[in-house]
């Protein structure tokens, strides 16, 4: 299955990238595992309507049984988290406090 990203003159894909991964960071695999529990009994009509969005590979090993690979989850979440910028502001985080509590410190001592 091939996804392509129709995008025209002057369009931004930023919105179109971080919707893809947004759905790969939180979307179902139920579809996959129905094709993984009747292997056989799919045809490529009802195939077609599955949303394998999540899927990188789909194979049939030697002995008749598949194999399904998805997308890494985690990566998608990384990447969402660097494209949005929604990751943690070092002022926010704890050693942020610390550096800034330690910073006011040494300022007042110079006073």
């Amino acid at each position: 299955m091939t996804i392509e990203l129709k995008m025209t003159a002057g369009n931004d894909k930023k919105p179109a990238a971080i919707d893809g991964l947004r759905n790969l960071a939180f979307c179902k695999i139920n579809d996959a595992v129905k094709i993984l529990l009747a292997a056989h009994d799919f045809d490529a009509r009802l195939i077609a309507k599955l949303d394998l969005f999540p899927v990188s590979e789909i194979k049939q090993n030697k002995d008749g049984g598949l194999e399904i690979k998805f997308y890494d989850r985690l990566k998608a979440f990384e990447m969402l988290i660097n494209y949005t910028g929604c990751g943690e502001n070092p002022q926010n985080s704890f050693y942020g406090a610390l550096e800034s509590a330690a910073k006011s410190v040494s300022e007042a001592d110079e006073v």
